[in-house]
């Protein structure tokens, strides 16, 4: 059993907000700097409308079981707010896939960021170089700055078995070079 700092980034500002980006480190770390730093690494892609608010505190959850055990607290980080001034696509954008070493029921372990919405496409709608390598090389900083706390949760299952849930760090981190569409469960 470990116990996990829920982090939820909240997303604001555009049309078709709000938005959310949650994380997971563990207990011992304090991550809201390094997840600032992440997203105000790739602010020049995200429309100047859009604000990304850190919670200063948030639950505690047992990896294994999900229930939350208590609340966490640290220092107020600043809102980060994006700077793309041009037209962008509300819906769309990029994601972060984070890589750990862990395996569930013969599954690598995963995680994923998606970043909507995203102002960094070409004329024919595909991503800007520039803006895959500015949000690869943030992620990867991001994964280097959290030294192992940064993590990923697999949450326990019931259905079809039950299987308890766990969490391990993350390793690594790529970045799609091809558009990412978000919907909700209203479309």
């Amino acid at each position: 059993m470990a116990t996990l700092k829920r982090y939820r980034v909240n997303w604001t500002g555009f049309s078709g907000a709000p938005g959310l980006s949650t994380f997971y480190g563990s207990s011992s770390a304090d991550l809201l700097d390094d997840l600032r730093t992440f997203f105000n690494a790739i602010k020049a892609f995200i429309p100047l409308t859009a604000t990304m608010q850190f919670p200063n505190a948030g639950d505690l959850i047992d990896d294994t079981t999900g229930t939350i055990t208590g609340l966490w607290g640290e220092a107020v980080a600043l809102n980060v707010v994006g700077t793309y001034a041009s037209a962008y696509s509300a819906p769309s954008g990029m994601n972060v896939s984070w890589i750990t070493s862990g395996i569930v029921a013969g599954r690598r372990v995963r995680g994923r960021t998606f970043i909507v919405p995203y102002g960094g496409y070409e004329a024919d709608g595909s991503l800007l170089n520039s803006s895959v390598t500015t949000t690869a090389t943030a992620a990867a900083a991001l994964v280097t700055a959290t030294a192992g706390s940064l993590m990923i949760w697999s949450r326990p299952q019931t259905v079809p078995a039950v299987r308890a849930g766990s969490s391990y760090p993350i390793v690594a981190s790529t970045v799609a070079d091809t558009p990412t569409v978000l919907r909700s469960r209203r479309d």
